[in-house]
């Protein structure tokens, strides 16, 4: 799947979320702190959301990040928390890798 097609798939997940929410875009920005323009964007798939922008969207909709990030449709047949562990579990996994790695080059004083 292309960045294109993802990034559409994302968006109408977003946009689902919201609108069973009931919640305009104008709300959603101000509870995430992301510009309403911004969101459109997102939920018109012409901008591929960052990790932080899927954190903020999520926790201002009250739910769980991976349910935005689910583009097979499939969620509902899998334990959420195993579904979430499964996927975030590796994404903090290597950020908690890449910083240790910082520090040790840091303590050793080494340059990369």
């Amino acid at each position: 799947m292309d960045r294109i097609a993802l990034s559409k798939l994302i968006g109408a997940n977003i946009r689902k979320y919201r609108v069973q929410r009931d919640v305009s875009q104008e709300h959603l920005a101000l509870e995430s702190g992301i510009h309403p323009a911004y969101i459109s964007k997102l939920e018109r798939g012409e901008k591929c959301p960052t990790i932080d922008t899927l954190y903020r969207l999520a926790r201002a909709l009250g739910i769980p990040i991976y349910k935005l990030i689910d583009i097979d449709g499939d969620i509902d047949n899998i334990s959420d928390t195993a579904y979430a562990f499964s996927f975030l579990s590796i994404l903090f996994f290597f950020a908690f890798l890449r910083k240790c790695v910082i520090l040790l080059v840091q303590e050793q004083n080494l340059y990369l």
